[in-house]
């Protein structure tokens, strides 16, 4: 007879239950073969590396089924995990490119940020904390042999970081009047969303021109000159030299919401565990606090997450089905 056991809970109530002492204090028996293969199989199965590295080269929606797993091949379109009884996962990124966790997704670093990727050369250890999330816990270091972009093909460049991932980047760049945008007065850049902070030569005049001066402004992915001379939809001939400053605070325009709160009102289903919240942020906060504002929201531990649009709380049993019967109240800060 064979039987297997989720954790070793279930083996000691097995044993418990089943196995009896007797007069001769000998156990034998069916219960007595079960109990000690199972102890065996629990034994192999703690084991971090008993099935050997599982080695995903694939893309689509991967979902990580060994202890330890290498990422290599195709990039996936997301990455996730189940729990096990182990309750921990070594990845390793072997590629040269961030992978996006599934949504909802997340684990906790060592600065208590919810982190919804796995970072480009980099080798994460997670493991399953009281409270349901997962925390990272590397042993590894700060990621594989040295967690930053390979050095080919980026001759001339400088490394910038967000303090999560590293990319190469040119240190400047050279405008000219074909860049802006049809007002003739904004420049937009993905690498500006958040994280860099530029000072800007006019060659034109030529000289430097300042933000403190009021010469020009960040906007949301970039900057707009507000000098009036300066329209490079009636003037094709203008040209700017933006230099990119290293890591910095990051840069919030006029006018971008930096904090915000209120509530919102929900329905279970039964089936559904995790619920977004769109918090209106210009980007991701470093701060996020909901409040239960509901019995059924009270149904279940949960954790918290968050990305650059929503808030998310993951329960770990989907909350009973109802109208309206989940009340959030939530806060959010850059």
């Amino acid at each position: 007879m064979a039987q297997t056991f989720a954790n070793i809970t279930d083996l000691r109530a097995y044993v418990n239950l089943f196995i009896k002492q007797n007069g001769a204090n000998q156990i034998t028996g069916d219960e007595d073969n079960t109990a000690m293969n199972g102890m065996i199989d629990y034994i192999i199965n703690s084991v971090v590396n008993n099935k050997f590295v599982q080695i995903i080269s694939g893309g689509g929606a991967v979902v990580v089924s060994a202890p330890m797993s290498l990422i290599n091949g195709s990039t996936p379109a997301t990455i996730s995990w189940n729990d096990t009884f182990t309750n921990e996962y070594y990845i390793v990124n072997g590629l040269g490119v961030d992978i996006p966790l599934l949504s909802g997704k997340s684990y906790i670093d060592a600065y208590g940020t919810a982190q919804t990727i796995i970072p480009a050369r980099t080798v994460i250890h997670i493991a399953k904390a009281t409270n349901g999330s997962w925390i990272q816990v590397n042993n590894t270091g700060n990621g594989g042999s040295s967690g930053l972009p390979p050095e080919i093909g980026h001759a001339g460049q400088f490394l910038t970081t967000n303090g999560t991932t590293a990319n190469w980047d040119d240190p400047h760049i050279s405008l000219t009047s074909a860049d802006f945008e049809p007002d003739g007065v904004t420049y937009l850049n993905p690498r500006m969303n958040v994280t860099n902070k530029v000072s800007i030569f006019w060659t034109d005049i030529p000289n430097f021109i300042y933000e403190s001066n009021g010469d020009w402004q960040y906007v949301f992915g970039g900057i707009k000159i507000l000098l009036p001379q300066f329209n490079a939809h009636t003037n094709p001939n203008l040209k700017l030299e933006l230099f990119f400053k290293g890591l910095t605070t990051p840069v919030i325009p006029p006018g971008s919401a930096t904090t915000n709160s209120g509530n919102s009102v929900q329905s279970g289903d039964g089936i559904v565990s995790v619920f977004s919240i769109p918090h209106g942020l210009v980007a991701d906060p470093s701060y996020v606090n909901v409040t239960m504002g509901s019995g059924d929201a009270l149904a279940s531990s949960f954790y918290l997450t968050h990305d650059a649009t929503n808030i998310y709380i993951n329960y770990s049993i989907a909350p009973p089905p109802g109208s309206n019967n989940l009340t959030f109240y939530w806060s959010a800060n850059l």
